[in-house]
């Protein structure tokens, strides 16, 4: 299942766009009420049109998402997602916990110490191995780490290139 390139760019500016609301909320205080209110409507708008859309894209992992996880569900769509719109890459791992949720596919160094960080700390983690966008099956932590060694190793050769 692959996004069509317009389609992935359209939902990648509606998610910096969203991002960069959550900036200036968090950071610039906002004064007027005139000003907070044309953000939050903004904001809204934004998360509805990136949910509906990620939802009709990954229905699968969404539905896991839904089962697995009970805070901070919306991280998917705004950390997950655009590092596998940005990188075309729908297969990878899949962790959800009660208070989060991760998907791996890139083999970077960043991206392994947070995997090993997970994998030895977090408590009730479930893994899910996702191919082309589509959640296939549970796994074991012994064959997500062999997964994730793949990943590792095909990001090494593509620097190598």
């Amino acid at each position: 299942m692959r996004i069509e390139e317009k389609r992935a760019v359209r939902l990648l500016r509606k998610i910096k766009a969203y991002r960069e609301i959550l900036f200036k909320d968090a950071i610039l205080k906002i004064e007027t009420e005139e000003e907070i209110q044309k953000m939050e409507k903004k904001k809204e708008r934004l998360e509805r049109e990136i949910t509906n859309t990620i939802n009709r894209q990954f229905p699968s992992i969404i539905q896991t998402i839904r089962k697995d996880v009970k805070s901070h569900r919306f991280d998917f769509y705004l950390y997950d997602v655009p590092k596998m719109l940005m990188n075309e890459k729908y297969d990878g791992i899949l962790m959800t916990r009660e208070s989060g949720v991760q998907f791996y596919c890139l083999g970077t160094e960043d991206e392994k110490a947070h995997f090993q960080y997970y994998m030895r700390t977090a408590k009730f983690v479930q893994l899910y191995e996702v191919k082309e966008g589509e959640v296939l099956s549970n796994i074991r932590a012994s064959k997500a780490l062999e997964m994730y060694e793949g990943y590792e190793k095909a990001h090494r050769i593509d620097e190598a290139k």
